[in-house]
């Protein structure tokens, strides 16, 4: 029956699995232990149901939905055919022969060591792009998570602008009432602070994006420049 061959195709099957459970989990934001599609218990999905669902999130490249799909055959022979008892027969049966053999060593022989040994190297290639999969998925989340928390910001300061806006204005016709400044070259105190208070602002975000204050803010910087010329 050959058993350790059977186990250890097996071994290499559930730590894939794991591997596939974890990157789902992370995409999902769904703990393992929380989720009945991802556990073991029997609502769990499969195998081949995990790596389809990855594909179709665009997680696995053709390459990867390849490796897997032949892994996956190989491993029911052995697993499910009580007469495929060697690596050579499971690879032969399911076609895969093929798929396997640039893995073996240049100029030796395909027998069944050599056949077990290029499906180990097979099998580690695939556990190795996964691996790097799953960091680069949650290098891309947490980059999304930063941008999340970058507007969250930028939309608090627009608002805290709005309102130093609005207070500068009250404060600008207290200035121009309480020293007779003419209507007409109003606002001079007003323009000198929010352009001052904008540059500032500009030093300490550059890549804000000023709404309606900080256009309004823009063109009294020009009147102010057109004045000073």
């Amino acid at each position: 029956m050959n058993i350790e061959l059977r186990s250890e195709v097996l071994a290499m099957s559930l730590r894939l699995e794991n591997l596939l459970g974890d990157i789902l989990s992370v995409i999902l934001r769904l703990p393992r232990k929380d989720a009945k599609t991802l556990g073991d218990k029997g609502s769990a999905l499969s195998f081949m149901s995990k790596v389809d669902f990855l594909y179709d999130l665009k997680k696995l490249t053709k390459e990867q939905y390849s490796q897997l799909v032949v892994f996956m055959e190989v491993r029911n022979k052995l697993m499910h055919n009580l007469e495929i008892d060697s690596m050579e027969k499971a690879l032969e049966s399911s076609g895969k022969l093929s798929k396997i053999q640039p893995y073996l060593k240049q100029g030796v022989e395909a027998n069944e060591l050599n056949l077990e040994y290029a499906f180990t190297l097979f099998y580690g290639k695939i556990l190795e792009s996964l691996g790097d999969a799953l960091k680069e998925i949650i290098h891309d989340l947490e980059a999304e998570e930063q941008v999340k928390e970058k507007a969250k910001d930028y939309d608090l300061l627009e608002t805290h602008l709005e309102l130093f806006s609005d207070a500068v204005d009250d404060a600008s016709d207290m200035f121009d009432k309480r020293f007779g400044v003419d209507p007409k070259e109003g606002g001079v105190l007003r323009q000198a602070v929010m352009a001052h208070f904008m540059m500032k602002i500009k030093e300490r975000y550059p890549d804000f994006k000023f709404t309606t204050a900080g256009e309004e803010v823009k063109e009294q910087e020009v009147k102010m420049d057109a004045e000073t010329k």
